[in-house]
């Protein structure tokens, strides 16, 4: 039902951006959903992080950690 975004009615998950990123996300686990509600909000939506969130997730794009660099040397 999430994976086809069938959820109209469905809180968290209804909206016309939910519904979209579903079938793209293909969520199997419930740790997808907490991302998928987190990530198509105002904010992250506002600064393009969905497409390379997705396209990461699919390793269309590779994922780059931050280094930590200490200020003390």
């Amino acid at each position: 039902m999430l994976q086809r975004a069938d959820t109209v009615g469905l809180f968290q998950v209804e909206s016309r951006a939910q519904m979209a990123t579903l079938p793209r996300m293909k969520p199997d686990h419930f740790y997808d959903l907490v991302v998928e509600v987190a990530i198509i909000r105002p904010g992250p939506d506002r600064r393009k992080m969905v497409h390379p969130y997705l396209n990461r997730r699919a390793g269309r794009e590779p994922v780059i950690y931050p280094t930590h660099r200490s200020s003390r040397s």
